[in-house]
């Protein structure tokens, strides 16, 4: 039960992420996703992780 709670609530998130910030790229709105619930830091070293694979 918690684990099905859990899937929805992380669904609803990312939907209304979407639906705020539907000029966001679907990688920028997880981004954002990320920035939202693990904060700020984090989502700066994930950008910058994807980035570097990027140009690798």
């Amino acid at each position: 039960m918690a684990l099905e709670l859990t899937d929805w609530v992380l669904q609803v998130s990312r939907r209304a992420i979407a639906s705020a910030r539907p000029d966001l790229s679907p990688q920028e709105q997880s981004l954002l996703f990320v920035e939202i619930h693990y904060g700020r830091e984090l989502a700066d070293r994930l950008r910058s992780n994807l980035k570097s694979r990027k140009g690798s």
